[in-house]
């Protein structure tokens, strides 16, 4: 799936992140099977340069603002709460958003699971099309060789990194052309 406007479920968006945005944040071979060399820190169109690193954004819901009814007690929550300033999750967390200290996976992976303030990110508020969402939030940062950044995305997938509680995911980068005037 290369369109992203038509995703709508959360397995759809990881396979999008995982098989086209990540593959285009890397220069690769040009058409003819020639390595793209002195195009480090170049994006797949080899004509803009990434300034700094991509980074994604995640905001959420406090999760003991969803309820499970009791006569369901089903394992298929559903958390139907809208996002706002003063519901949003500003708690850190192990993975798998357990309160665990497991600490035998790279930082950018433990770092996607802890909490991260306006004064650390040096964001702008978003206004987007179902809210207006905060400076803060759990920031996976987009840093490595291709083959890190699909094992990191691997692992976030499995530990359900987006879940029931997420309301926004924001991508975030800077891009160079020297082409434009």
């Amino acid at each position: 799936m290369n369109d992203y406007t038509n995703i709508m479920t959360i397995s759809e968006y990881w396979s999008w992140l995982e098989n086209s945005f990540v593959e285009n944040i890397r220069a690769q071979q040009w058409y003819n099977g020639d390595a793209p060399r002195n195009l480090s820190g170049f994006i797949d169109d080899k004509s803009n340069r990434l300034i700094g690193w991509a980074t994604m954004r995640q905001l959420r819901v406090r999760a003991d603002l969803c309820h499970v009814h009791p006569v369901s007690k089903s394992l298929n929550l559903t958390c139907e709460v809208d996002y706002s300033y003063s519901n949003e999750e500003q708690r850190s967390f192990g993975l798998k958003w357990m309160n665990s200290t497991l600490t035998n996976y790279s930082s950018s992976i433990l770092n996607a699971f802890r909490y991260r303030s306006s004064q650390e990110l040096d964001t702008y508020t978003y206004v987007g099309d179902h809210g207006t969402y905060n400076t803060g939030g759990f920031v996976y940062e987009f840093r490595g060789c291709l083959s890190e950044l699909r094992s990191n995305l691997s692992l976030l997938r499995q530990f359900k990194w987006i879940d029931q509680y997420t309301r926004a995911i924001l991508i975030q980068m800077s891009l160079y052309n020297p082409n434009i005037q």
